[in-house]
């Protein structure tokens, strides 16, 4: 990671861009590869002067949306030619009969919210596009609730890197108080959907 950063700081070509782009990309197929960080560590060439915000902001957001795109289509692969999920059986055994079901019934309903926030809950947006594809959602819906998601998030990072000037280690303070604040609106959201579930299944059995 210092390595990656060291080389934003040093570097103005073209590959500095690729690098950006590439993590962003990363960071939905694999949510250990800190991309939200190498985003972040983008706006030192803004402040530097290297290139441009909206150079820098499109290559983020550019990446992003490729590996969005990437595991929409995993997702769609997952599901068989009868419309099943492919080794379903060996799933259910593990989480019981009916569980994928339920989850992909609940994530047709509910599934164009979480992807409109899944930009900032690390981990979970490596599965979102999955599940959306797998669950056969529209891929313009999707992606385009993704891209949104990806649009602020990216804008979020780089802006505030910006705003701080390019010093890292107040960057980086920032960027945890930050993704706290992240984690806090999705953890509300989500007690808010469960909490409205139960009041309407209450009412119902009333």
């Amino acid at each position: 990671m210092d390595e990656i950063l060291a080389y934003l700081r040093e570097s103005s070509g073209p590959g500095v861009l690729l690098v950006l782009f590439a993590a962003a990309a990363l960071e939905y197929m694999l949510p250990f590869v800190p991309g939200d960080s190498i985003v972040l560590g983008g706006s030192l060439l803004v402040v530097s002067g290297a290139w441009s915000f909206p150079i820098v902001y499109a290559t983020a957001v550019a990446g992003g949306f490729v590996g969005s795109v990437t595991h929409y289509v995993i997702g769609r692969y997952l599901v068989g030619p009868d419309g099943s999920i492919r080794a379903s059986q060996r799933i259910e055994r593990f989480l019981g009969k009916g569980s994928l079901e339920k989850f992909f019934a609940a994530f047709r309903k509910y599934g164009l919210w979480v992807i409109a926030i899944n930009r900032g809950i690390p981990g979970i947006r490596s599965a979102c596009f999955i599940a959306a594809g797998a669950a056969r959602i529209s891929p313009v819906r999707a992606l385009g609730a993704g891209l949104v998601s990806n649009l602020l998030w990216s804008a979020g990072l780089l802006l505030m890197g910006v705003s701080i000037g390019g010093n890292w280690e107040k960057i980086q303070e920032a960027f945890g108080v930050y993704k706290w604040v992240a984690f806090g609106i999705a953890a509300c959201l989500v007690i808010t959907v469960l909490i409205v579930r139960r009041i309407k299944k209450r009412k119902k059995t009333e």
